[in-house]
């Protein structure tokens, strides 16, 4: 019930803070196969990119396809006109936010990072990219499930 009740927390929150110009109202258009641009870096990229797959087939409501750098190489996606849009983390978006701690009586202090980046929608065919999502999250699986969620109903 909790799990629940998380998820629909996700889509809500996504809801309610999302650039309504960051995503083109012909998304799912018929004909069309959304790129969905696996994360290529960090320790957890094969957990982030089989969640954001699962997710997306469970919520998205439309054709998709997970692809990497070297895949967009492929002849295949040359034709913008089925591979129109692709979505992936911005990394130029977000925040950081830096927690300093003390390490008890000896005076020491440890600062964490946390990063907060959000999702952006390129037009292959256009060359060019839409507004930031608006929904940042510290994990990439996290703010893709909740676009996955938000478009299931659109």
């Amino acid at each position: 019930m909790a799990i629940f009740l998380a998820s629909c927390s996700a889509a809500g929150k996504f809801k309610h803070s999302y650039n309504p110009n960051a995503i083109p109202a012909d998304l799912k258009k018929d004909g069309y196969v959304l790129l969905v641009l696996k994360q290529e870096v960090g320790g957890f990229k094969g957990t982030q990119n089989r969640g954001v797959k699962k997710m997306m087939r469970r919520h998205y409501g439309a054709p998709f396809e997970m692809v990497s750098t070297d895949d967009l190489k492929d002849p295949k996606y040359n034709n913008t006109e089925k591979y129109r849009y692709i979505i992936g983390r911005d990394f130029n978006s977000g925040l950081v936010v830096a927690t300093t701690s003390s390490m008890g009586s000896g005076g020491g202090t440890m600062t964490t990072h946390r990063e907060y980046h959000e999702e952006t929608i390129i037009d292959r065919k256009l060359n060019s990219a839409f507004p930031s999502i608006g929904y940042p999250s510290a994990s990439y699986s996290l703010g893709m499930k909740a676009f996955a969620k938000f478009m299931k109903k659109r």
